[in-house]
């Protein structure tokens, strides 16, 4: 019996490029949405692949940080840029996001005034895998009988990905390039990450991959 696939895909600088924008926070929002190269091809090649759900999975840090930046306009955030993919063929079948940032986060990034009710340990928080076991529970696929793949441009995917015993992708981002040496300390622990060139190399791999299995 061929086993379902779920693939979680982070939104920032991996699906549409970032710059700390905090998409949702400012009216122009919908003109900074750039769908990255390569994006489209990816998703179109992971749509072919039977048994396979995608996610859209992301930290929305700015509900922390901008009071008008609330979990229903992120949601309208995510929903455009999910529209936007399907007018070109490359389906989704959903996003998750967390609304919160970990105390970790807020110590990493002192310059930003963090909204105190909005700072807490959540389980769908990357590197916490909750977000894919959402993502499982909203297809009705137990994990025991289910391949999860996470692709990213940060360490942290890469992580919520091995902590569901899955496989971590991380593509590379312009933004964060001190993110390939992070993750290569996590290969030399699991051999379960690919670090790619751009997403659609990301796609190709998880094809090639399903192919062998």
């Amino acid at each position: 019996m061929r086993k379902n696939i779920l693939i979680c895909i982070d939104r920032d600088d991996t699906l549409i490029y970032d710059h700390k924008y905090f998409l949702g926070h400012t009216k122009d929002w919908k003109n900074k949405v750039k769908i990255l190269k390569g994006v489209v091809s990816g998703l179109r090649l992971l749509n072919k692949l039977p048994n396979t759900s995608l996610y859209m999975t992301s930290n929305q840090s700015g509900i922390a940080i901008f009071p008008n930046l609330t979990p229903k306009r992120a949601s309208i955030v995510c929903k455009y840029v999910r529209d936007i993919l399907k007018k070109k063929g490359a389906v989704l079948k959903g996003f998750i996001f967390s609304e919160y940032v970990t105390p970790e986060y807020v110590k990493q990034h002192p310059q930003y005034n963090f909204n105190p009710h909005r700072v807490r340990d959540d389980p769908w928080a990357k590197p916490h895998p909750g977000m894919i076991k959402e993502a499982l529970k909203r297809e009705g696929w137990k994990r025991e009988e289910s391949r999860v793949y996470v692709i990213g441009d940060r360490a942290t995917d890469v992580k919520s990905a091995l902590n569901i015993q899955g496989f971590g992708i991380l593509v590379p981002a312009t933004t964060e390039p001190h993110q390939i040496a992070k993750t290569k300390i996590l290969m030399k622990r699991n051999k379960k990450i690919y670090i790619a060139k751009d997403f659609l190399d990301a796609a190709r791999f998880i094809v090639k991959r399903e192919s062998s299995l």
